[in-house]
């Protein structure tokens, strides 16, 4: 199935990020791909992510049990495509192999400028890689916990609409409580008595 970054859970980004990961390794070894078409840090460039995301699911496919026996050389003229659109998306942000930064955008008229990106040494590709995954995980439990909460407040809303409009009580949550033993609620009329 192809991949949509933009719609996975935290759950299965994780899980595919580290596939993503595994499958890039591969890929660089067995085909001895240079930094100018596969830098180390292809995770911090969304345009490499979609690229290399879309190359891995042409090959999950084109070698599955089921697919048709021409399926692997049709993957590799995917490969070759690819490997030219890399090289393009590689110079275009301009990472390399000891200093990353990220992609380069075209501020469009009424835009806020923005700032020319800073190069960062590339020390440890493996552990940003970690820290990287990890924080896009929490950044989707965020977005689906806010989510949630924006339900549960809309079901909540409706429940009330619908106990005013059937006259069941809970109707209202700032009436106040009714008083006891003969003793006026905490609501009375004492604005007039002021």
């Amino acid at each position: 199935m192809p991949i949509n970054w933009n719609t996975l859970d935290a759950d299965r980004a994780e899980q595919e990020w580290w596939q993503l990961d595994a499958f890039v390794y591969w890929l660089r070894d067995d085909f001895g791909l240079t930094p100018q078409e596969l830098p180390p840090m292809w995770h911090r460039h969304t345009e490499l992510v979609w690229e290399l995301s879309a190359l891995r699911t042409s090959w999950l496919a084109g070698h599955a049990e089921d697919a048709h026996p021409g399926s692997p050389l049709m993957w590799l003229r995917d490969l070759g495509d690819a490997r030219r659109r890399l090289r393009d998306w590689v110079q275009r942000c301009g990472t390399t192999l000891t200093e990353d930064r990220f992609t380069r955008r075209t501020t469009w008229p009424g835009e806020q400028a923005a700032t020319s990106p800073v190069p960062v040494t590339v020390d440890d590709r493996a552990a940003d890689f970690a820290v990287f995954v990890a924080d896009d995980v929490a950044r989707r439990r965020r977005i689906e916990a806010d989510a949630q909460a924006e339900i549960e407040e809309a079901r909540a809303r409706r429940l009330s609409r619908l106990r005013e409009q059937w006259g069941l009580p809970g109707t209202s949550t700032s009436t106040t409580e009714p008083a006891q033993d003969g003793q006026s609620s905490g609501a009375t009329d004492q604005e007039g008595t002021s």
